[in-house]
């Protein structure tokens, strides 16, 4: 599959393995419906009010904040096994299992063993104030306002994050004149940063009734996605662009946490001011391994962007897309000892195609179990190195630092206002034609990995993915026989993905 398509060829692929997002939920949204929720803890919260309609809430009852297994058992006498068969029979009769982090400390061993349990069963976990929350049962902490995770068997978690995404755009404005027989002169370029208001407030606390209702509608949308069998559709898959979506896991490695994988989406991002429109889909596959050469983690941001051209003449093109740009950013401090061993799609400046790879696979070499020493290895299938046709854009990538990955897909057959422009004599000027990856939208995928040998590795791999993405007005102003005058309008989209942090110390030592 080439990394340029069409929207309408990235429809079916989006449908299947970003679950079906919708940007906003309106008020006939499915709510959800006769769940057995479990809830750590009795805090009260927006999120609980929501689940508590039409379900069915208990609290777990062997958790309060800060109680460890040592005071519970020295203060009721309650064993060790009763304690672990009451959790497990309370999580059997759930189909979800909440927990809100904010009063819970890290290190509680009874919202650890719900969790631990709740993974081993492959319940959906909804975690509520995740951020700085480092589990000793769960090795990701996102910052997020609500982090969703459905456990794969043998397949990547799924993991929707809600609270994550930034509102602020930028718009430019270019002017350039040409006179007969004289250059083009352009004129500064004048920028604005301004919010998008289409986008909801990432805090709770800071939406008005009808954003918080929005919200937890995605949330409560999500969730029954993620209950729905048919979404075991999304699979591990190959995409011949340079990363995965999802890496490979097995069963029995994750069971020995020699590994750990996920899928992680976002909403989509919309924007449409009536004249500029553009949706994104943005989101990231992620996986740690440990084998006996060391650790290797891969993160691979992946997403389509999709322009609607408003305007396509001879007088006005717009708005195309003009450039994408996935970023990865670690620093030494927060790499845990990894450095970044290598990114694709590398540099093919001046080509007509890039060069890829994928097929990455991890293999066990032994029963895990029985010779866990053993651990397992990691594999590039060369057969599957494709050629990624990249006609009219190019492709870079940069590390800044030495241990973040960036790159940028960008047009590059006209690179100023005017590159767009062609006059013939005693004719009025023409812009040119729209390319078609411009004009239809781009697939976007890349990928980064860090390495480190034994004894090197500890702590948090902490890391941020954002996607830029750029699209376009160009139009003359002013138009005759004896010159022209044209402007361009320019959004630039941050998107955030959001932090995540990955505990190097779950995985174990071999």
């Amino acid at each position: 599959m080439n990394l340029i398509h069409t929207r309408k060829m990235f429809a079916l692929a989006v449908s299947i393995l970003l679950f079906t997002q919708n940007t906003y939920a309106d008020d006939t949204q499915t709510p959800l419906i006769n769940k057995n929720i479990l809830q750590i803890g009795t805090s009260q919260t927006f999120v609980t009010d929501a689940l508590k309609q039409n379900n069915n809430i208990s609290i777990a009852n062997n958790v309060t904040t800060n109680l460890t297994a040592s005071d519970l058992n020295a203060n009721t006498q309650v064993s060790v096994q009763t304690v672990e068969d009451s959790i497990k029979k309370q999580i059997s009769s759930a189909d979800i299992v909440y927990a809100n982090l904010k009063d819970m400390t890290e290190t509680n061993d009874e919202l650890n063993a719900y969790i631990t349990e709740a993974i081993k069963q492959k319940k959906l976990l909804v975690f509520e104030n995740m951020a700085n929350r480092k589990l000793t049962s769960f090795p990701m902490t996102f910052d997020a306002e609500v982090v969703v995770v459905k456990p794969g068997t043998g397949t990547p978690d799924k993991i929707v994050t809600f609270g994550t995404q930034e509102s602020i755009i930028e718009y430019s404005i270019q002017e350039a004149t040409k006179k007969a027989e004289e250059p083009i002169i352009y004129s500064p370029i004048n920028s604005q940063y301004e919010e998008n208001p289409a986008v909801l407030p990432q805090s709770f606390d800071d939406m008005i009734d009808y954003q918080r209702e929005q919200a937890l509608n995605q949330i409560t949308e999500q969730i029954n996605i993620l209950l729905t069998p048919s979404t075991t559709l999304m699979q591990t898959s190959t995409s011949s662009s340079g990363g995965q979506i999802g890496y490979p896991c097995p069963s029995e490695a994750k069971e020995e946490q020699l590994c750990f994988s996920a899928i992680i989406t976002n909403a989509v991002y919309s924007y449409d001011d009536g004249s500029a429109k553009i949706n994104v889909i943005h989101g990231y596959s992620y996986s740690a391994y440990r084998t006996d050469l060391g650790t290797s983690i891969f993160v691979s941001p992946y997403g389509s962007a999709n322009p609607t051209l408003t305007s396509n003449s001879s007088s006005s093109r717009g708005y195309f897309l003009k450039q994408v740009r996935p970023e990865i950013n670690v620093e030494q401090a927060s790499a845990a000892g990894m450095i970044l061993f290598r990114r694709t799609p590398e540099n093919q400046n001046g080509s007509t195609s890039v060069s890829t790879s994928s097929g990455m696979s991890y293999t066990v070499d032994a029963k895990v179990a029985e010779k866990p020493s053993l651990g397992g290895s990691i594999s590039y299938s060369t057969s599957q190195s494709q050629s990624t046709n990249l006609s009219d854009w190019t492709t870079t990538t940069t590390s800044d630092t030495g241990y973040d990955a960036d790159w940028d897909y960008h047009l590059n057959k006209y690179k100023s206002i005017g590159d767009w422009v062609s006059q013939k004599v005693f004719q009025k000027a023409k812009l040119a034609s729209i390319p078609s990856i411009s004009a239809n939208g781009v697939q976007y995928s890349s990928e980064a990995i860090w390495f480190g040998s034994p004894n090197n590795v500890t702590g948090d791999f902490k890391f941020n993915v954002w996607s830029y993405v750029v699209n376009e007005r160009i139009y003359f102003t002013s138009n005759d026989i004896f010159g022209w005058k044209a402007s361009s309008h320019r959004w630039t989209y941050s998107l955030y993905s959001g932090g995540q942090t990955f505990d190097t110390n779950w995985l174990k030592t071999l």
